[in-house]
C-alpha cells in the first residue's frame, strides 16, 4: 500500500478482471450439436452458440464446396437424468435415428469475414456468430421425459441406469427397470419441445422408443440435427476449418434435452459480464454425489433447481460411460462382475514419444487434459509428470495418426483398461488378445488387482 491506495488498487484489480473475463470470452466455443426445430439451418450459415441462433446470410461468413452426404452410424438409444434436485427426478429418453449426414468439406472463412473480425470482432460476432454449422444429420428422432413419483425417488436414483447404447436390448432393460418398477409420470416431446409434451402409458413409452428407429425411412426423413463447429484461430488466418466428427450419442441426448438461448447480448463487454455470472454461479455447493465424480463431470452445475425440467448436466447422462477414479482398488473388485464399456479414440504416436489417446470420458485414474470435447491421456500415466505433459501438449497441436477402440472394465471399485498400446514407465500391464490390459498407476498389482485385470480380460473375451 505504499505506493499506491485503496481506490487505484481496486481500479487495477477490476481492470485486470475485466481483461481476463474478455479475453475468456472470445475463446473458441466447444463443438456441439444444435437440435433442428422448425427451420432448418442451412450448411455454411454462421451460428451464435450463446443466443442459440443462426447468423448472417448464406455465404457471407463461410464458404465451401459442395456437401458430401455419408451413411448414418445407426440408431442410438439414450437415457439421460435432466434434473435431480429438490425431491424431483426427471429423466430423458432420447432414440436417434440418423440415416445420413451431409458434411460440408473444405470449409474456410470468407476473405470479407476475415477481414471484417480483423478491424471490428464485435461487428463480426453480430454478423458470423462463433461458429457455423459444418453438418446436418437426417432422419429423426424420439424423445420423451419420465418423472418419477417422489416417494420412489430415492429407490428409483439408486438403480438408474443411464448412458447410451447402440443395442435396444440394454436400453430396453434399463428403461424397463425405470418405469415399470416406480410410480412415473412419462411424456413425449413431439420436436422436442416442452410446450407441446403429450402424455404417454408406460407401455407406449416402451413400445415407441423401441420400434422408432424402423419408422424412419429416406421418405420421412428430415434433417434434425445440426453439427456446430466454433471458428477457430488458423481459419481466421486463412486456414481451412476442421470438418466435424461422429456424433457421440451421450452428448447429442444431453444437447437435445438443454434449453439454449437468452437475451441479446451485443458487445464483448456484455458477453465478459455472462461469463463473470457463471463462474460465481460455479462456486455455489453441489448436492453431495452418491458416487465420485472426476474433474471433468464438475465443468458444469448439476443440483440447479429449474422451474422445468432441463439437461442441466453431463453428471447423470455421463454416470454409465464416466466410472469412479478410486485411488486404491478395494479387496472386494475381485468379486466383483466386470462392467465393460467401450468408447472409439484417437491416437496421437510418433516414434520414440509416448503415445497419446483422446476419448469423450477419460479412464478411472489416468491424468487427463480437456481439449475441446475430448479428453488427452497417456496409457497407465497416473500422474502429471513432465514426459506426460509434453505428450500432451505435443498432441494438442497435431492430427491423429489413427482411430481404434478402448475397453474399460470396471471391477468393484478397479478401473481396468484395455489399449492397443503398451502403459507408459512401469504400469503393470497384461495381454488382452491383441490390447494390454492395466490399471492406472500401478506397478505391482496386489492380489485383488490382479483378480480385477483378469476378470476383466476374460469378461472382453467373452464379449468378443
Amino acid at each position: 500500500m505504499d505506493r499506491f491506495g485503496a481506490r487505484e488498487v481496486a481500479w487495477i484489480v477490476g481492470l485486470a478482471l475485466l481483461v481476463a473475463a474478455s479475453a475468456a470470452a472470445q475463446q473458441p466455443a466447444r463443438p456441439l450439436v444444435i437440435p433442428i426445430g422448425r427451420t432448418t439451418l442451412e450448411l455454411g450459415a454462421g451460428y451464435d452458440s450463446e443466443q442459440g441462433a443462426a447468423r448472417g446470410e448464406l455465404g457471407a461468413c463461410v464458404i465451401a464446396g459442395e456437401p458430401e452426404r455419408r451413411d448414418g452410424a445407426g440408431a442410438q438409444y439414450s437415457i439421460a437424468t435432466l434434473t435431480r434436485v429438490g425431491g424431483r427426478l426427471v429423466v430423458g429418453v432420447h432414440v436417434s435415428a440418423p440415416l445420413f449426414v451431409d458434411v460440408l468439406p473444405s470449409a474456410r472463412i470468407t476473405d470479407a469475414a476475415r477481414r471484417l473480425q480483423q478491424a471490428a470482432p464485435d461487428d463480426f460476432r453480430e454478423l458470423c456468430g462463433d461458429g457455423f454449422v459444418a453438418a446436418q444429420t437426417i432422419g429423426d428422432h424420439f424423445l420423451a421425459e419420465v418423472e418419477v413419483d417422489r416417494k420412489d425417488v430415492l429407490h428409483a436414483r439408486a438403480h438408474l441406469q443411464a448412458g447410451t447404447w447402440t443395442d435396444p436390448e440394454p436400453f430396453h432393460q434399463a428403461l424397463a427397470a425405470l418405469v415399470e418398477h416406480h410410480q412415473v409420470a412419462v411424456r413425449e416431446l413431439p420436436g422436442g419441445s416442452r410446450a407441446a409434451a403429450r402424455p404417454l402409458t408406460v407401455e407406449a413409452l416402451l413400445s415407441r422408443a423401441l420400434a422408432f428407429p424402423a419408422s424412419v425411412t429416406p421418405e420421412k426423413a428430415r434433417p434434425y440435427l445440426a453439427t456446430f463447429e466454433p471458428y477457430s484461430r488458423d481459419s481466421f488466418a486463412g486456414m481451412p476449418l476442421p470438418e466435424p466428427g461422429d456424433l457421440v450419442g451421450s452428448e447429442v441426448a444431453e444437447e437435445v434435452f438443454r434449453e439454449r438461448g437468452g437475451s441479446p447480448r451485443s458487445t464483448a463487454a456484455a458477453r465478459a459480464a455472462d461469463m463473470r455470472a457463471a463462474q460465481v454461479h460455479r462456486t455455489e455447493p453441489e448436492e453431495p454425489p452418491s458416487v465420485p465424480l472426476d474433474p471433468v463431470l464438475r465443468e458444469r452445475p448439476t443440483y440447479v433447481e429449474q422451474p422445468e425440467p432441463v439437461a442441466a448436466t453431463a453428471s447423470e447422462l455421463r454416470a454409465e460411460r464416466a466410472v469412479p477414479r478410486p485411488a486404491a482398488p478395494a479387496p472386494e473388485a475381485a468379486s466383483a462382475t466386470p462392467q465393460l464399456h467401450s468408447q472409439p479414440a484417437l491416437v496421437f504416436a510418433v516414434a520414440g514419444e509416448l503415445p497419446v489417446f483422446a476419448t469423450t470420458h477419460a479412464p478411472g485414474g489416468v491424468y487427463a487434459e480437456r481439449v475441446r470435447q475430448r479428453e488427452y491421456w497417456v496409457p497407465g500415466a497416473a500422474s502429471a509428470t513432465p514426459a506426460v505433459k509434453r505428450a500432451i501438449e505435443r498432441a494438442r497441436a497435431e492430427s491423429p495418426a489413427r482411430g481404434t477402440t478402448v475397453v474399460f472394465a470396471q471391477v468393484g471399485t478397479a478401473t481396468v483398461v484395455m489399449t492397443d498400446a503398451a502403459p507408459a514407465g512401469e504400469t503393470h500391464s497384461e495381454a488382452a488378445g491383441e490390447r494390454r490390459a492395466w490399471i492406472a498407476g500401478v506397478a505391482a498389482p496386489n492380489a485383488a488387482q490382479r483378480a480385477a485385470i483378469a476378470a476383466a480380460i476374460e469378461a472382453e473375451a467373452r464379449a468378443q
